[in-house]
């Protein structure tokens, strides 16, 4: 123990009070006692040598190196390296904490009770917690209890627990979002950022809707490297108009292993198909229409990738609950390296498989494995012009196996093995008017257990007959065009199609790219039908700034709707506020360009505007599905980190 003060008092081992008192020093002015741990200062100390320990008054301070507390007096125990602090202030930046009194232990946490904390430099603050007792690790975490949050002198929300990080690196502020929504009622959102390391640090959520009551979920993020990250979201909520548990489970992971082995998992499960679009209304899918889930652990050697794996994908029905469509227990995958034999100059790939699988379409579980190979070579044919051809076959296991016959009905096979042979090849060539690619594939099915053209079946055996031209073209570095089709060459017995019907849709795509534009357009149309499907869109701006934006789209699947949106963003410059919004519409005609009704079906409008500590939001939305909803967002802008 080493320490310094303006002057000292000595009660040495003769002192006639040494048995009760023990050898005391009395330090004033100054006063600076350096721990193993710690740095003490006071005005005035009084240390018992025999017991190590110190009493403080006229102010006392414990400095960690990593932040500190202070306060009018306390007491410290140098065997111990704890301390009491009363009237304490403790800082640890961002924040300040005031309480009636505070404990340090041995490894620098410190506990605050009844204390008053903030994070804003301003004097007095713009806002403040208060909490029945807060626990810091310097430099880590900090966590309260019973918080009430005030803004100015004024009550605003409650919440049994907050978390913040003091790591350098800030997940994200705390937040509240109240508001209004028509099928839940007025609501709270909270969010509470929490780290539980370096790599893995996480949310949670505390909500309480006023028609359906509390609703908690949390999501866990870890990510140690590009190599080893993660993500798990959890939600729960009662749903009293439904009288249902409705809830999601999210999830994904990628780790590489040891001896070049990779482990890659998605998980996805919710109650329903609409619970994104009640409760999570952030997520880009409103409506959930499939669930997929898999998990697959995979091998890269010099030879090839080895997959070992489960997949699972469920579909929602009209009510809005999911049944299982496909599902592999498990799938084994090899897939070789290309490789060039002696003497042989092409290149070669194998793969081979292995599955356990059912599918809702064929009705029963099957077992199957095949191998097989492919071949090919790209020649140069001229400055310009290459032509890459391509041989392939695999043999086929499956151990029931249902194929359609020319009579209408199906003949069921046992222990079946099924050929199949493909040939093709690619013809690129480089001009003026852009890359053209004509290619041609070509795929034939064998009987099965024979080397047999499966002529009796209802597609003669041939799956594949077909001839494709696309063409590139890339005028300058702004604009890029491609266009595209097909001719189908294949026979079915149970129908004859016309030429129409055999050229495959013409594809067209446009995009053009020029400081503040972008433009993008694509077409897909098929001969006798005339468009199935069109997309043009058109972007001014930043989108996180001052932008403005159109769109629009058709789908043959629902011919008598053409849908468009229209979008802007409001930023002036050197300003601390933004004006956004969106009108989506869907208008219904009869079949044909003429439009018979027009319905604005989806309306939005924010208003985000930064103040000293705050970062607000305003925003207002209404869509399909019973939303109706205006919320207000505030984030804390914690020590400036947001």
């Amino acid at each position: 123990m080493r320490f310094e003060a303006d002057r000292f008092e000595w009660e040495g081992s003769t002192s006639p009070a040494k048995d009760k008192r023990g050898s005391l020093m009395r330090l004033h002015g100054h006063v600076v006692v350096w721990d193993s741990t710690r740095t003490i200062r006071a005005g005035d100390l009084r240390l018992n040598l025999d017991e190590r320990r110190a009493w403080a008054s006229h102010g006392f301070s414990l400095d960690e190196g990593q932040g500190g507390v202070s306060g009018q007096g306390g007491e410290y125990d140098f065997d111990r390296h704890d301390g009491l602090v009363l009237d304490a202030l403790g800082e640890y930046p961002p924040w300040r904490i005031w309480s009636r009194d505070a404990t340090v232990d041995d490894s620098r946490k410190g506990t605050f009770r009844k204390s008053i904390f903030t994070s804003c430099d301003s004097n007095p603050p713009h806002y403040h917690f208060r909490a029945s007792r807060v626990r810091v690790s310097p430099k880590k975490w900090m966590y309260a209890t019973n918080v009430l949050f005030y803004l100015g002198r004024t009550p605003v929300f409650y919440t049994p627990f907050l978390w913040k990080s003091l790591r350098p690196k800030h997940v994200i502020p705390a937040r509240v979002n109240p508001g209004y929504d028509h099928r839940n009622g007025a609501f709270l959102r909270t969010t509470t950022a929490f780290s539980v390391s370096e790599a893995m640090y996480g949310k949670l959520f505390l909500d309480y809707y006023g028609a359906l009551g509390p609703g908690v979920g949390s999501e866990l993020q870890f990510r140690r490297s590009e190599n080893a990250r993660g993500a798990l979201f959890a939600y729960r909520i009662h749903d009293k108009h439904t009288g249902t548990e409705r809830w999601a489970l999210l999830g994904s992971h990628f780790q590489t292993l040891p001896s070049s082995f990779t482990f890659q998992g998605r998980l996805q499960a919710q109650s329903d198909s609409d619970f994104n679009n009640h409760f999570q209304r952030s997520s880009a899918f409103r409506v959930s229409p499939e669930l997929i889930n898999g998990a697959a652990v995979a091998r890269a050697g010099t030879w090839g990738t080895t997959r070992i794996l489960y997949s699972r994908r469920d579909v929602a029905g009209s009510t809005g609950t999911y049944r299982r469509d496909n599902e592999s227990l498990p799938r084994v995958e090899f897939q070789s390296a290309a490789f060039s034999p002696k003497a042989v100059p092409v290149l070669l790939t194998v793969d081979s498989f292995a599955d356990d699988n059912y599918n809702q379409a064929r009705g029963f579980q099957q077992k199957s494995a095949g191998a097989g190979f492919a071949a090919t070579q790209t020649k140069v044919l001229a400055r310009g012009v290459s032509l890459t051809p391509r041989v392939a076959y695999h043999e086929t296991y499956e151990d029931r196996r249902d194929a359609l016959t020319s009579f209408g009905s199906s003949q069921t096979y046992r222990d079946a093995f099924v050929g199949a042979y493909d040939a093709g090849s690619n013809l690129r060539v480089s001009s003026p008017f852009g890359a053209w690619d004509a290619g041609y594939a070509f795929r034939r099915r064998f009987k099965p257990g024979t080397f047999q053209e499966d002529a009796g079946a209802v597609d003669y055996g041939i799956e594949s007959n077909l001839a494709t031209l696309q063409d590139t073209i890339r005028p300058n570095r702004y604009t890029l065009l491609r266009l595209g089709g097909g001719f189908d060459f294949r026979r079915w017995r149970d129908h004859d199609p016309g030429f129409r019907e055999r050229v495959v849709p013409f594809l067209a795509d446009a995009a053009w790219t020029k400081g503040l534009w972008q433009l993008t357009a694509r077409d897909q149309y098929q001969l006798g039908e005339g468009n199935r499907s069109l997309i043009l869109a058109a972007d001014r701006g930043d989108r996180l700034g001052t932008f403005a934006g159109v769109s629009g789209s058709y789908n043959h699947v629902n011919s008598s709707e053409y849908i468009a949106a229209t979008e802007f963003g409001w930023a002036p410059a050197s300003s601390t506020w933004r004006l956004g919004g969106a009108l989506r519409y869907v208008a219904r005609g009869l079949g044909g360009p003429e439009i018979a009704a027009l319905r604005i079906y989806e309306k939005e409008l924010s208003i985000t505007r930064d103040f000293h500590d705050f970062h607000t939001r305003l925003l207002f939305r209404v869509r399909p599905g019973g939303v109706k909803e205006a919320q207000a967002r505030v984030e804390l802008r914690l020590g400036k980190e947001g």
